[in-house]
């Protein structure tokens, strides 16, 4: 097949490497060492640290002061303001922040935590006489977060420009019980909220993003697409219950089975900083070469993209010998790439399409980014979500 490459020259950073721009500060650039009692609150963390020793994590040589007075630490930080100066996710003034973007938050659940779902739904939708309907966005979080620090992700953020979606972010992130947690909020969204069925969209990041796989082999049926950060497609076999009962869910035969007969779009986005997870032939903090690369054959046939199927050998082939950045970065043979400037950073992008010819396939490896969804994440994932849509009678995918 015939390959688009774009290539550009890296502006902020260059190889792996987070360069800083010292010639001036950014708006939010203090807001990086404001020390926080809602990592202590919310976060179960033993002390209180600040937003920048949070996020202090990723691949050897990550450098967070230079990241944190880079454009994309900006990008990441601008989220943060709320989190920042409120302790109070349901604060009169957090309220404010999402009326003035014109999204009413609302807090669901509250008195039992483990079930509690924050919502951000478009106010215009809850005019009464409103026919408008709204596309989906689950936001799955990581290990150890909340749906508070979850808003900083920006994927809320981004749904409030232009009344894109509703946003709903849910607290569990237990494996079996996030599934039965999407059955019942999806339940009440009908009920209560103005939601367009055919568009239900999940992403979710660190261990959200092996959640939102496992939703996707659940309600093949239901799920127009699913994004998954901050880890690599995952196989059957990268997860398995371990001291906690149900911790993680497993894929099953017959739902791969499933998955493959309804196509399902799914996107994969880490940094270069996030634990070695690309080129996806080297090891990382949590997952074998072997199982990456069973994981992205698994996610190659479920989308119903056209490509080869990969083994270890030639992904490591791909990254020493290909001529072509995005593929040496993610050690992938992509039918098309491309490289993509935003918050002065390259994105690497790799895609597949499907027989007619839509993405349904998609990788972006950010340089620099370490365990966290970069700031622009939100637009990349709407652009390729909103490509999609599912036939609610027949469960067919639409695009």
């Amino acid at each position: 097949m015939r390959k688009s490459v774009k290539k550009v020259i890296p502006f902020l950073f260059a190889g792996c490497m987070v360069m800083s721009s010292s010639a001036f500060a950014y708006e939010n650039e203090e807001l990086w060492d404001a020390e926080l009692e809602n990592f202590v609150t919310y976060e179960g963390k033993e002390a209180i640290m600040s937003v920048k020793d949070y996020l202090n994590f990723g691949s050897e040589g990550f450098d967070v002061e230079a990241y944190a007075a880079s454009g994309l630490g900006e990008g990441t930080i601008q989220n943060w303001t709320n989190y920042v100066a409120y302790t109070d996710p349901m604060d009169e003034n957090v309220v404010k922040y999402w009326a003035d973007l014109g999204i009413t938050k609302e807090l669901h659940n509250a008195d039992t935590p483990e079930s509690a779902w924050a919502s951000y739904v478009p106010s215009a939708g809850l005019e009464e006489g409103s026919e408008t309907k709204y596309p989906v966005l689950f936001v799955w979080h990581g290990n150890t977060n909340s749906i508070w620090v979850a808003e900083t992700f920006g994927f809320a953020q981004y749904g409030a420009d232009g009344a894109k979606y509703i946003t709903v972010i849910p607290e569990a992130s237990n494996g079996y019980t996030a599934i039965e947690e999407f059955d019942r909020i999806l339940t009440e969204l009908k009920e209560n909220y103005p939601i367009d069925e055919s568009r239900i969209y999940a992403c979710g990041f660190s261990k959200g993003g092996y959640v939102v796989q496992n939703l996707a082999n659940a309600y093949p049926e239901v799920l127009a697409g699913v994004a998954s950060g901050g880890n690599v497609a995952h196989s059957p076999n990268a997860w398995t219950p371990g001291e906690v009962e149900g911790e993680w869910v497993t894929f099953t035969d017959e739902e791969i089975a499933a998955l493959a007969e309804k196509n399902m779009p799914f996107m994969d986005y880490s940094g270069t900083f996030d634990s070695n997870n690309y080129p996806i032939s080297v090891a990382s903090h949590m997952d074998d070469p072997e199982e990456k690369i069973v994981g992205y054959n698994l996610w190659l046939n479920a989308t119903g993209a056209v490509g080869e199927e990969l083994t270890i050998e030639k992904s490591e082939e791909i990254t020493a010998n290909s001529d072509d950045v995005v593929e040496q970065h993610i050690g992938i043979d992509f039918t098309n790439t491309e490289v993509r400037v935003l918050n002065d950073t390259n994105y690497y992008i790799g895609t597949f399409q499907n027989e007619g010819g839509a993405t349904v396939y998609e990788w972006v490896c950010i340089e620099g980014q370490m365990h966290w969804p970069a700031p622009s994440m939100p637009a990349l994932v709407w652009e390729f979500f909103s490509q999609f849509s599912r036939d609610t009678e027949t469960g067919e995918l639409v695009y």
